[in-house]
């Protein structure tokens, strides 16, 4: 009997001891599931925080970047609008000097016309003609004599040079006035000419046919003087003669 109680003791105190161990491992092992869900927990938020610091940087960064480039594209547009205002102004101050000089010019030509043209009394006005210095001035027309003695060629090349050509007598009125001033100084060359380039035809400087000579006498080359009011001559190009410029005058009538 004895032998049974201890028996019964012994069992009895090692059911006690395992249950005990059991609570012991079973309450260890809650705490380390709930440490490892803790840790867990604790990663990700750290996680979670670094990505919204990161974030958040990168969004800091993102609007420096625009408030830099907004910055630029202002001061852009700034100098652009400066620099068209400048340009405006400049405009405007050449606009302004060339009103200036055309006004000054206007109030030449108005005093040139009061002072040179003279107008008839009556209701109808003669345009208003101007010839250079030293020409003497018909039927709206400008002459010229040099004192110089040059060939056919030369005489029309010197007249070029007056922005004129040798004389064109084509009108009984041209030759009057010619005769009425130059007569004491004939022979003069007239600007016609004949030679092959012109299909041996009688053709004045102005590219305009003539058919006061026979065209049968055009052979050659051939240059035409003015011997007296109406009569011509046609013979050597190379004859050293006087010659009259012939030009058209200015016309100062316009209204200014």
């Amino acid at each position: 009997m004895w032998k049974g109680c201890v028996i019964l003791t012994a069992k009895s105190t090692v059911a006690q001891f395992l249950a005990t161990m059991i609570e012991e491992v079973t309450y260890a092992d809650l705490r380390f599931h709930d440490s490892s869900q803790q840790t867990t927990s604790l990663k990700l938020e750290e996680r979670i925080a670094v990505g919204s610091t990161k974030h958040n940087v990168k969004r800091h960064g993102c609007q420096k970047v625009a408030i830099t480039v907004t910055g630029i594209l202002v001061f852009l547009l700034l100098g652009a609008l400066l620099t068209m205002a400048i340009l405006l102004l400049q405009a405007h101050g050449k606009q302004a000097d060339l009103y200036a000089r055309i006004e000054n010019v206007s109030r030449a030509l108005s005093h040139m016309k009061n002072n040179l043209c003279i107008r008839n009394t009556g209701m109808q006005k003669e345009p208003c003609l101007l010839c250079p210095f030293n020409w003497l001035p018909n039927n709206g027309k400008c002459y010229f004599m040099p004192e110089d003695r040059f060939s056919w060629e030369e005489s029309q090349t010197f007249c070029s040079t007056q922005n004129s050509s040798l004389m064109l007598p084509k009108t009984h009125e041209d030759k009057v006035f010619i005769d009425s001033y130059y007569k004491n100084v004939y022979p003069l060359w007239i600007g016609l000419s004949c030679s092959v380039k012109t299909n041996e035809e009688w053709t004045w400087v102005d590219n305009t046919t003539d058919n006061s000579i026979p065209k049968s006498e055009c052979t050659g080359k051939k240059c035409v003087s003015l011997y007296s009011r109406f009569d011509l001559y046609h013979g050597q190009c190379s004859d050293q003669i006087r010659f009259i410029c012939e030009r058209l005058a200015m016309d100062l009538s316009i209204t200014v």
